[in-house]
Protein backbone atom coordinates (compact mmCIF):
# COMPACT_ATOMS: atom_id res chain seq x y z
CA UNK A 1 0.00 0.00 0.00
CA UNK A 2 1.39 3.09 -1.05
CA UNK A 3 2.17 6.06 1.63
CA UNK A 4 1.85 8.98 -0.01
CA UNK A 5 -0.57 9.98 -3.28
CA UNK A 6 -1.02 13.00 -4.80
CA UNK A 7 1.15 14.37 -2.21
CA UNK A 8 -0.77 13.56 0.48
CA UNK A 9 -0.24 11.35 3.32
CA UNK A 10 -2.60 7.89 3.48
CA UNK A 11 -1.49 6.49 6.56
CA UNK A 12 0.32 8.16 9.64
CA UNK A 13 1.76 5.94 12.91
CA UNK A 14 1.25 8.30 15.83
CA UNK A 15 1.53 7.35 19.13
CA UNK A 16 2.98 3.51 17.60
CA UNK A 17 6.41 2.74 18.94
CA UNK A 18 8.56 0.90 16.32
CA UNK A 19 9.27 -2.43 17.12
CA UNK A 20 11.63 -3.69 14.63
CA UNK A 21 14.33 -1.12 12.89
CA UNK A 22 16.26 -2.18 9.72
CA UNK A 23 18.61 0.20 7.98
CA UNK A 24 19.99 -1.55 4.99
CA UNK A 25 22.80 0.85 3.72
CA UNK A 26 23.98 -0.32 0.17
CA UNK A 27 20.04 -0.31 -0.89
CA UNK A 28 18.95 2.67 0.40
CA UNK A 29 16.43 1.27 2.46
CA UNK A 30 14.58 1.74 5.83
CA UNK A 31 12.23 -0.64 7.09
CA UNK A 32 10.32 0.60 9.96
CA UNK A 33 7.64 -2.84 11.99
CA UNK A 34 4.92 -1.62 13.89
CA UNK A 35 2.09 -3.22 15.28
CA UNK A 36 -0.46 -1.08 13.70
CA UNK A 37 -1.21 2.51 11.66
CA UNK A 38 -4.18 4.96 11.13
CA UNK A 39 -5.53 5.11 8.00
CA UNK A 40 -6.35 9.10 7.11
CA UNK A 41 -8.90 8.79 4.12
CA UNK A 42 -11.24 5.89 6.74
CA UNK A 43 -10.02 8.15 9.73
CA UNK A 44 -9.78 5.08 11.91
CA UNK A 45 -7.28 3.00 13.43
CA UNK A 46 -5.93 -0.62 11.92
CA UNK A 47 -4.73 -3.14 14.47
CA UNK A 48 -2.39 -4.81 12.01
CA UNK A 49 1.05 -4.97 12.46
CA UNK A 50 3.20 -3.86 9.31
CA UNK A 51 6.69 -2.63 7.85
CA UNK A 52 6.48 0.81 6.94
CA UNK A 53 9.13 0.83 3.72
CA UNK A 54 11.37 4.13 2.91
CA UNK A 55 13.38 2.98 0.00
CA UNK A 56 15.32 4.66 -2.99
CA UNK A 57 15.50 7.84 -2.45
CA UNK A 58 17.60 9.77 -4.70
CA UNK A 59 19.22 11.92 -1.51
CA UNK A 60 18.41 11.96 1.86
CA UNK A 61 19.69 14.20 4.86
CA UNK A 62 19.45 13.98 8.67
CA UNK A 63 19.99 16.37 11.79
CA UNK A 64 19.96 16.25 14.95
CA UNK A 65 17.24 19.10 16.83
CA UNK A 66 16.76 21.35 17.05
CA UNK A 67 20.27 23.22 16.09
CA UNK A 68 22.46 20.84 13.98
CA UNK A 69 22.81 21.46 10.28
CA UNK A 70 21.63 19.32 7.77
CA UNK A 71 23.99 16.47 6.43
CA UNK A 72 24.20 12.78 4.69
CA UNK A 73 21.56 10.17 6.09
CA UNK A 74 24.33 8.70 8.22
CA UNK A 75 25.96 11.59 9.77
CA UNK A 76 22.98 12.51 12.57
CA UNK A 77 21.24 9.34 12.86
CA UNK A 78 20.20 6.58 15.23
CA UNK A 79 17.73 3.52 15.74
CA UNK A 80 14.19 4.78 15.37
CA UNK A 81 11.98 4.12 18.06
CA UNK A 82 8.58 6.29 16.77
CA UNK A 83 7.83 8.90 13.64
CA UNK A 84 6.45 12.20 15.46
CA UNK A 85 5.97 14.08 12.43
CA UNK A 86 5.89 13.32 8.42
CA UNK A 87 4.75 15.95 5.57
CA UNK A 88 5.04 15.39 2.29
CA UNK A 89 6.12 18.47 -0.59
CA UNK A 90 6.05 17.51 -3.84
CA UNK A 91 8.70 14.58 -4.30
CA UNK A 92 10.29 15.60 -0.86
CA UNK A 93 9.27 14.23 2.92
CA UNK A 94 9.91 15.51 5.72
CA UNK A 95 10.28 13.58 8.34
CA UNK A 96 10.36 13.86 12.96
CA UNK A 97 11.79 10.99 14.48
CA UNK A 98 12.52 9.70 18.28
CA UNK A 99 15.09 7.14 18.88
CA UNK A 100 15.88 4.71 21.33
CA UNK A 101 18.40 7.06 23.22
CA UNK A 102 15.63 9.83 23.44
CA UNK A 103 17.08 12.06 21.08
CA UNK A 104 14.94 13.55 18.13
CA UNK A 105 15.94 13.74 14.81
CA UNK A 106 14.79 15.78 11.20
CA UNK A 107 15.35 14.03 8.38
CA UNK A 108 14.73 14.62 4.52
CA UNK A 109 14.21 11.93 1.86
CA UNK A 110 14.22 13.28 -1.99
CA UNK A 111 12.34 11.05 -4.43
CA UNK A 112 11.58 8.06 -1.84
CA UNK A 113 9.31 5.21 -2.51
CA UNK A 114 7.13 5.21 0.57
CA UNK A 115 4.83 1.87 1.01
CA UNK A 116 3.54 0.14 3.97
CA UNK A 117 3.55 -3.98 3.44
CA UNK A 118 0.96 -5.45 5.91
CA UNK A 119 2.17 -8.64 7.31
Amino acid sequence: MNLIRNNKLLYTFDDEVVSKFVYAIDEKKIELSFDGFYDLEKDEGIDRKCILIIESWSKALSRLCPNSKFDNLESNFGIISMIVAVNVEHDEVYMTVSTIDNRHYDLIFLKPSMYISLI
